[in-house]
């Protein structure tokens, strides 16, 4: 049989993006847990740190350059910054 696929790719569920921001170039939402950030213009949404915990509430500082967010990484749950380029995630005291 011919053009029908032997495995289909895995979908999705948009109903699982949670939290949702929006910045002049970007969108940031938590799926899964994670803080997630993707293009206004489209493409795959990124995760933006990867330490261990749940991370909730991202939202932009006022010029876009900036995500705070929610997390508990050490049983506590603190508020943290990071560059929307990405990098280590900075607690705020």
């Amino acid at each position: 049989m011919t053009g029908i696929p032997t495995s289909t790719p895995a979908q999705v569920s948009a109903r699982l993006f949670r939290q949702p921001d929006v910045s002049a170039s970007h969108i940031a939402l938590v799926y899964v847990g994670d803080v997630r950030i993707v293009p206004k213009t489209g493409g795959a949404a990124q995760r933006l740190s990867s330490p261990r915990g749940e991370e909730s509430l991202p939202r932009f500082s006022p010029d876009g350059a900036h995500l705070a967010f929610s997390a508990n990484y050490d049983g506590n749950q603190d508020v943290y910054v990071v560059a929307v380029s990405g990098g280590l995630p900075e607690r705020l005291p």
